[in-house]
């Protein structure tokens, strides 16, 4: 009786999996599982009973009976996300669909232990009408991942030697906490494909990856993972701190190129620097026009050792894509050593503003749906 209790969780975090990634009817549940329709039906009527899918709307077909498509429901579990940056500490809340429902941020001039108390309030007060799965905790590196603790990246000296499970016991809640680019890369899954292979890059202060392989992502125990940035692009280049000679992210970074605009141009903002490339401005052009090639020689090499089948540009990049893209796609194509290597498209992220937030929220919900958290949900 156990193994077939077993087979029968495994059935259910298999449909709500599936339901995750699009909204689909009983039949074709049973088509992509290979289950029987009786099987399913039974799955999927305990799981809108347990209060964690429910049904949509009817699909549109010529003829016949419509069917009716399975969503799952938002307000069944909730996570907490959190982002430690340079900027400052946002917590956010997703709900079981990854719809962001509530957000709060605090200066990075407070007190590391003021933040913590205020956001346990915030959590607790939630409790009361919210049941939370889990908090995930996003930071720049490096980071100990497997111990859970912010080691000593730079600019965030007070949060150093901070473990998130103390978090997690003050709150009652696991935790989880993640290099800020290998979250971003594992909130990209739903929107790629669960079993795709994808890198992202954020470079809004240095430069930095994460690299997805059939939807599992790359993570030494170390917490660094893609440190796309001290690729070395000019060997007899600018000394970098990591002690390295013309590292990637000394040109590619949008610190770097704002550095440059502010001393050819008197331009300090990201966006209007974008914004006046993008209207053919030459100065602009230039500046952006050296950083692509940058990001360009960075690619290149990763697609050649890597061979993802997409690169996601992510933060603040995501708003030059227009520009930036086409020509990280024109060196990939001229450049690469395979086929498959020059056929890698560049994209835009499409996650929203709170991106490093959400991210963090969403490890919970990944590891719920990944690691068949359903198997554990009426302990909860």
């Amino acid at each position: 009786m156990a193994v077939v209790q077993q087979s029968k969780q495994g059935n259910g975090a298999e449909i709500l999996r599936l339901i995750r990634e699009g909204g689909l009817s009983r039949a074709e549940l049973s088509r992509r599982t290979g289950l029987s329709r009786a099987a399913v039906t039974g799955i999927v009527d305990r799981l809108i009973a347990e209060g964690l899918v429910r049904e949509g709307e009817a699909t549109r077909i010529a003829k016949g009976r419509r069917p009716t498509l399975l969503e799952l429901a938002p307000e069944a579990f909730y996570a907490v996300g959190l982002d430690i940056s340079r900027e400052g500490t946002n917590l956010c809340f997703l709900d079981f669909t990854m719809r962001p429902v509530w957000e709060r941020t605090w200066s990075a001039d407070l007190d590391r232990e003021q933040v913590l108390c205020e956001l346990v309030a915030c959590v607790q007060e939630a409790s009361h009408s919210h049941r939370f799965l889990g908090v995930g905790v996003v930071a720049p590196g490096p980071l100990d991942t497997v111990q859970g603790r912010i080691t000593e990246p730079k600019g965030l000296e007070k949060w150093h030697g901070f473990c998130v499970a103390e978090l997690g016991q003050r709150l009652g809640l696991p935790t989880v906490l993640k290099k800020d680019t290998a979250a971003l890369a594992v909130a990209e899954k739903p929107h790629l494909g669960s079993k795709a292979s994808f890198l992202v890059l954020l470079a809004d202060h240095g430069l930095g990856g994460g690299y997805v392989y059939q939807g599992g992502l790359f993570e030494p125990g170390a917490g660094l993972g893609c440190e796309l940035g001290h690729i070395s692009i000019n060997t007899q280049g600018e000394l970098c701190s990591c002690g390295n000679r013309g590292c990637a992210s000394l040109t590619a970074s949008i610190p770097a190129a704002l550095a440059r605009a502010k001393e050819r141009m008197g331009v300090t903002d990201w966006h209007t620097l974008v914004k006046r490339a993008e209207a053919g401005d030459r100065a602009a052009e230039e500046i952006l026009g050296q950083q692509a090639e940058a990001l360009c020689a960075v690619c290149v090499n990763a697609v050649n050792v890597l061979e993802p089948e997409c690169i996601v540009l992510e933060g603040q990049l995501a708003l030059a894509h227009a520009f930036l893209g086409e020509r990280i796609e024109r060196a990939l194509a001229a450049r690469c050593f395979t086929q498959n290597g020059r056929a890698v498209r560049v994209l835009g992220s499409e996650l929203p503003q709170n991106a490093r937030a959400f991210s963090a929220a969403n490890l919970i919900l990944d590891r719920f749906f990944e690691e068949n958290g359903y198997d554990r949900i009426r302990k909860l």
